[in-house]
């Protein structure tokens, strides 16, 4: 497992440097021009830093077809299961950093206990978990470039879903808003359970696919 992990982060490594040095320029350019409308005020950088999990997992997968890493791998003593279970482990860690990241801008900006901001984040969260969920079984099955095709379906789907969701007639008032603790606790249960029930999929795809 840990030897997967770091292929992965190996992998990313020059992903995640270009992505950090365009969320610190950002965040710099946010804190010299700060106001209700900066990149800080409004939480755009905590969704960028948690939906660039979403994109990562498909350069990660790009890499393994262009390299036939799993054909190599499955060649070790390593499980198909395994294999799977490195993928989404590595993800979910990405997704956790990306979640600290989102808090340390809000904390930057002052905003890290607005109910708002909160609900931001775990919204963005659990979207990742959603989407990724999705994402990674299509990849398995039908490969990256199938994948993009499809993801654009499933991303129409989502900004629908939140359409709609906006639609509900509730207001944040405060942390302490049981509807928004009741909301943002039975996405989270929901996104679990997907990412859970994604896995076992993922793993039933390798286990019936011809490694080639």
């Amino acid at each position: 497992m840990k030897g997967l992990l770091m292929k992965d982060l190996m992998i990313s490594k020059r992903s995640l440097l270009a992505f950090s040095a365009i969320l610190l320029l950002l965040f710099f350019i946010s804190l010299a021009t700060h106001s209700d409308y900066s990149l800080l005020g409004n939480g755009t950088l905590s969704f960028l830093s948690i939906y660039f999990t979403v994109f990562l997992s498909i350069s990660l997968f790009a890499y393994d077809e262009a390299c036939k890493w799993n054909l190599y791998t499955l060649s070790l003593p390593v499980s198909k299961r395994l294999l799977v279970l490195g993928r989404y482990v590595y993800l979910l860690l990405a997704i956790l950093a990306a979640t600290c990241i989102s808090f340390a801008f809000s904390a930057a900006a002052g905003n890290l206990f607005h109910a708002e901001i909160i609900l931001q984040i775990s919204s963005s969260i659990g979207m990742s978990l959603v989407l990724i969920g999705i994402l990674v079984p299509l990849m398995y099955r039908f490969g990256t470039q199938t994948a993009r095709i499809l993801l654009m379906g499933v991303f129409l789907l989502v900004f629908l879903l939140i359409y709609l969701l906006q639609k509900f007639p509730f207001t944040v008032s405060g942390p302490g808003d049981l509807s928004i603790v009741f909301l943002v606790t039975a996405a989270w249960g929901a996104s679990l359970l997907l990412l859970f029930l994604s896995y076992l999929i993922s793993c039933k795809i390798m286990e019936k696919k011809d490694i080639q």
